[in-house]
């Protein structure tokens, strides 16, 4: 699957825009996601749809601030033909075996350092566990595991949206999702097939 990302869009007005182009799947592959590596590139980008730049400004002050990020790092993106006002920081950590994005949102009367914060924290609890897949990724990466048959991957605690999502699947496909606790804040989750047959 190719995504190409267009255009931001806000609520209420949206506009967002992203073009995708899928092709069937062959053969399912089972995927073993188990080490991260090493963080190769970070991004920080905030997008503004007809909002003053010094709300970007001040979001961009606190990733630095909190994950002592270099200026070179860091960049505000306009929204060409807005539709509406919106926010948006989107952070971004490319690592050897895997690249994972964090966002915070702005809504009217919420300051610009809370919507940096709700990225940074998310940020800063992946980078601590020292796992490859995150707290939403982990629920993402459930059924396309459970319709290849099986595989494993680390993550942080997992979510109670992630959990019942396991019981669903778990429910219409012939597979058994396990989760073990392996640290503090880190856990495998292992795939595997239940069909006898």
């Amino acid at each position: 699957m190719q995504l190409e990302f267009k255009a931001p869009g806000f609520y209420p007005a949206g506009g967002g825009r992203f073009h995708a182009r899928v092709e069937p799947m062959k053969k399912w592959s089972q995927i073993n996601l188990l080490e991260r590596g090493a963080i190769r590139k970070r991004a920080a980008t905030v997008w503004l749809s007809q909002l003053p730049v010094s709300i970007g400004e001040r979001e961009l002050a606190k990733v630095r601030e909190e994950l002592q990020w270099n200026a070179d790092e860091l960049r505000i993106q306009n929204v060409e033909h807005p539709k509406g006002p919106g926010n948006a920081v989107i952070l971004e950590l490319e690592a050897e075996q895997v690249t994972e994005v964090f966002c915070g949102f702005g809504e009217r009367g919420r300051p610009a350092e809370e919507v940096a914060l709700e990225a940074i924290r998310q940020a800063q609890v992946w980078l601590n566990a020292g796992v490859p897949v995150d707290e939403h990724l982990a629920d993402q990466l459930l059924l396309p595991m459970a319709l290849a048959g099986g595989g494993r991957f680390s993550t942080v605690t997992p979510s109670l949206h992630t959990t019942t999502n396991a019981k669903i699947i778990e429910r219409f496909l012939p597979v058994a999702i396990h989760f073990e606790q392996q640290g503090e804040s880190k856990w495998s989750v292992k795939v595997e097939s239940s069909d006898a047959g």
